[in-house]
This record gives structure tokens, sequence and C-alpha cells, in this order.
């Protein structure tokens, strides 16, 4: 069944509780395009910088802190995400889910009209907020509206949306930048949003906020984003502002365990906590989310990693290295498709994300040993293939697994965890991947020495193309462990018959 057939088809999908408002196929089909689109803006702005952070860099002249622009906004998506969920049980999915793509607009302009860089790393910290609440709403929101078997196929269209944000972000950021200024990244957005806007204000009106109300644990969610906050500002400030050596910089991972700690306990004696404890209890939820983090790092910093690789590793121009990640793209978007409709089709989920990640771990340690022997462009779009249509597999399966095992009642929050963790992955994924080249500049390089330069600012002013290959060959090594782990979890997920019809229970609808 193709895309478009799926779409139209007159039996697709129906209202997950019968106790719920009545919603026709069409305004599911319509308001499934609108999450699609927020969840495609979400994913995409996590990346789309990543080959216009020189140029960027170079424009407001702060080379040093470029990767503060990628790290920022997925620090701030990520401490947003769980809040949303409890937020929309309060005030219904379609007002937050449009609170969510103004914000993200907002936040588009002021990135664009940034005119130094502290300006447009506070822009896109606010674009991050934005951002985390579209990628928890549009999950939370098709788990409202369809059944656990019929979640596959919506699943595997969301997951496509966000494979394919993720992995155009970077050819799109170099297109840009090929043939406009660095604030069109930005500007492009703000057409996007003002859609999205459109569709979710009209499609989900009959969507209310129905059965227990829910208090915001602002506690937790305080606790929470400031150990957040020191473990992304350990990663990225380690090797760039700060050598690994400096005291301050263990001072404030020290600080990241001690608040992790003190957030665990706040969810134990919490009366509505962020992130239920309970829920690890549920074996495929725990196992999920281990498969979910390490798979997110490898996604996320990969694709920020790869444009570095390509253009100061190989040589490659930015409008090169954006043709050759069309690959990745390709192949994330088709394995991410076929395997919801094929979950859809016949109930079973384990064998993908199995099978994905094996594939993903393979290919991605070939990418490392090879990485300083100067492979061919055709080898590089076969490893780039392989590598998103392994990771493809897996992303619809996640979701559709989770949303089956939990209780009822624990159906929404168990989705923004979900979504949680594969933020944070992702965020620290891109700051462990970028710091091993960093570091792996720093120790190499003779400038680092005589003039004082670290991390990724080297890029610009080392012009060792052999160091960087080495560099980026060790952190796809890492992302092959990491991705090698993933799977061996996988290995041990239950797997348990998806339910083919709706739940009857109200207090699941809208949670």
């Amino acid at each position: 069944m193709t895309f478009g057939r799926a779409l139209m088809s007159a039996t697709v999908a129906r209202p997950f509780a019968d106790t719920g408002p009545s919603f026709t196929n069409s305004q599911i089909r319509i308001a499934f395009c609108g999450l699609m689109l927020g969840n495609f803006l979400a994913t995409l702005d996590q990346t789309v910088v990543a080959t216009a952070l020189g140029n960027i860099g170079a424009a407001l002249g702060d080379l040093k802190n470029v990767s503060w622009i990628v790290s920022i906004y997925l620090l701030t998506s990520t401490a947003s995400t769980p809040i949303y969920g409890k937020l929309s049980d309060l005030h219904g999915r379609r007002p937050m889910l449009m609170t969510a793509i103004s914000i993200f607009m907002v936040a588009s302009v002021l990135c664009a009209l940034a005119p130094t860089m502290l300006a447009l790393v506070l822009a896109r910290a606010l674009q991050g907020i934005g951002g985390g609440g579209l990628l928890a709403m549009a999950h939370a929101t098709i788990a409202d509206l369809v059944s656990p078997r019929e979640r596959g196929r919506w699943q595997g269209y969301i997951g496509g949306a966000f494979a394919a944000g993720n992995v155009l972000g970077p050819v799109l950021g170099g297109a840009i930048i090929q043939h406009a200024a660095w604030p069109w990244i930005f500007w492009l957005n703000v057409p996007i949003c003002l859609l999205a806007l459109i569709v979710i204000q009209r499609a989900l009106r009959l969507l209310r906020p129905r059965g227990v109300r829910h208090r915001i644990d602002w506690a937790g969610s305080s606790i929470f984003t400031g150990a957040i906050a020191c473990l992304i500002g350990f990663l990225v400030m380690g090797g760039n502002d700060l050598p690994w050596s400096d005291l301050r910089l263990w001072g404030l991972f020290a600080l990241a365990l001690v608040l992790s700690g003190l957030f665990i306990a706040r969810q134990e004696s919490a009366a509505e906590p962020v992130l239920p404890l309970r829920l690890f209890r549920n074996p495929v939820f725990t196992i999920v989310v281990g498969f979910t983090i390490p798979a997110s790092m490898t996604l996320v910093g990969c694709i920020v990693l790869l444009p570095i690789f390509l253009i100061y590793g190989l040589g490659y121009t930015t409008g090169e290295a954006s043709l050759l990640m069309i690959s990745i793209t390709i192949a994330t978007v088709a394995a991410a498709l076929s395997t919801g409709m094929r979950v859809a089709q016949t109930g079973r989920y384990k064998i993908y994300p199995l099978a994905g990640l094996w594939l993903a771990t393979l290919t991605l340690l070939s990418l490392g040993l090879l990485a300083t022997h100067a492979p061919s462009p055709l080898l590089i779009v076969i490893q780039l293939a392989a590598i998103g249509f392994g990771i493809g597999l897996s992303m619809p399966v996640a979701l559709v697994a989770v949303q089956n095992a939990v209780e009822t009642q624990d159906l929404g929050v168990a989705t923004s965890c979900i979504s949680f963790f594969r933020s944070l992955g992702g965020a620290i994924g891109v700051s462990l991947l970028t710091a091993i080249v960093a570091q792996t500049l720093v120790a190499g390089s003779p400038v680092a020495l005589t003039q004082g330069h670290r991390g990724l600012d080297l890029l610009n002013v080392a012009g060792d193309a052999g160091l960087v290959a080495h560099g980026c060959s060790l952190a796809f090594l890492a992302a092959a462990i990491l991705t090698g782990l993933a799977a061996l979890l996988a290995c041990i997920l239950p797997e348990r018959p998806l339910r083919s019809s709706p739940l009857v229970d109200a207090a699941a609808s809208l949670e």
C-alpha cells in the first residue's frame, strides 16, 4: 500500500476511545498531516544548522561557541517534552500543539534576526521549547485517535517525518548556504508553521481533555532541567571551552549526578511525577527505553557528524556533501514507512529493530574502519543508505510496542517518556560524538598548542583533513558500539500481540 492510498483509505483509522468525540476519517487524515508537519519541523531544526555552523560562526564572529547552536536546542527540547504531556491533560492537545507551534515560529524569526552568537543561542533555546512540544504532542495525539494495531501504520509515517527531518536537515542547510544567507535556514520555518497552525486548529477542534485532571510537578521538572543542562554543558564544554582536566568541568558533571539523584527521589514521592518510576517495572517499556537512547545517540549524533567528516575530512564541498547525504534520507524514510505498514498488517514488531540495529552496527563499524582511507563516493552512499535503512527499521516500533504494553491510564505519560528519552539520546549523542572529534583535534594539532585553540574551532584553522578523518573514524566506531548495545537489548524485547480494536476507556483517550 502506498502512502497516498493509506491517506485516502476510508477505513484507515477510528477514534481511539468510544466514549470520546467522534472524528471522521477525513478529520483524522487532516490532523495527521498537521502533526507530521510539526514533527518534521521539530526534528529538522535539530540538524539543519549542521552544515552551516562554520558559516554562521564566521558571519557572527564567534566560531568557538558554534556547537551551542545545536546543543541548546536539543537541551530545551528534551527538558520540555515531558512537561507538555502534563499540560495537554490540563488544557487539551490542540491548545498545547498550537502553543508549541507559535513558540517555534516566533523563535525562528528571532533566530533569523539574531545579530550575535549569544542572541542566536538564546533564540535557539526558545525554539527548542517549541520543538519539544511538537515532538511530544504528535505521538500522543495519534494514540488518542487510533487503535494500537492501526498505530503501526501511522507511527510509521510520523517516524518517517522524524527521520526525514533529521537527515534532510544538513542537506537543506547545505543547499541554503550554497545559494542564500544563513538566516534563510530559519525564515523557511515560518510559512510551514502557519500552515500547521491552520491545520491543527481546524482538525482537532473536537479534542478536549477528559477524565482525571493532572497537576504539574514543577519542582521535579526544575530539578530535571538542571540535571540535563549540567550534563549537556559538561559534554559541550569539555575539550572546547574548558580542557578535560579542568576541575570546574568535573564539578559540573558531579552536579548533574547529584541533581539526577534528587530527581529520582522526587519522582518516588511526587503525586504526579514527571517520569513515573513504576513504568520501569514494565519489561517492554524498560527495554524500549534501553535501546531508544543509544539508537538516538547514533542517529542524531551521526547526522551532525557526517557533514564534518565529508567536508573537513574528505574535502567535499557543502553542496557535494549534501548530495551524498540524500541517500541516508531516502533509506531512513523508506524503512520507517515500510516498517509501519508491515507492523499494521502483521501485528508483529520485534524483528524490525533487531534486524535494523544490527545492520546499522555493522555499517558504522565498516565506516569507522574505512574513514581514514578516503572511501569512494559510491561506497559512502552505500554505507549511509545502510545506516539510514537500519535506523529507520527500528523507529516506528518503539512507541507502538510501548503504547500496546502499558496500562491504559499510563498511555500518555509513557508516550511522552519515550519521546523524552529519544530527545535525550540525541542531545547526548551530538555532544559525545563531536567531543570525540574535538578532543582528537586538540590532541593532534600544533595550532591548539601554539595559539590556544580548542575543539571544533580547529576545523577552520588547522586544515588537517587527515586528523579530522581520524577523529570522525573514532566517533563512528563509538557509534557502532552504541548501536550494538541497542541491538543486544532489542534481542530480549518481549513481543506482545498488538490489539486490533480501540479500548473503551475515557481516562486513556487523552492522557
